[in-house]
């Protein structure tokens, strides 16, 4: 029995006398009850998908700090020549681009 009683009062209804639904569920039902009780991630996993994006910035900051990088930019845009505080402008920007063109190329990439 599912009832609770507080004094003389009923406060519930007998799971027995409820109603029940014998329709097959549907594909969006199905779809928002699996939305809502996703299986459980393990940590490690949920360890290894959050750093992809610290992977991915540590990898393109190692790649703009090699000096190898510096000499293709000053050779392909003139005005990073002109002092180190243009170079480290120019480079930051390219940065911020390529971290911009990742993400988004993994969000259309996902969809």
């Amino acid at each position: 029995m599912a009832t609770i009683n507080i004094g003389n009062k009923n406060m519930g209804d007998n799971l027995n006398n409820l109603p029940s639904d014998q329709n097959p569920v549907s594909e969006e039902e199905y779809k928002i009850v699996d939305k809502m009780f996703k299986p459980k991630i393990s940590a490690m996993n949920q360890i290894l998908e959050k750093s992809k994006d610290i992977i991915v910035i540590g990898g393109l900051f190692l790649l703009f700090s090699l000096e190898q990088t510096d000499v293709y930019i000053k050779k392909y845009i003139r005005i990073a020549n002109t002092s180190p505080t243009m170079l480290l402008i120019i480079k930051t920007c390219l940065f911020m681009l390529c971290i911009f063109i990742i993400k988004h190329l993994y969000l259309v990439k996902k969809n």
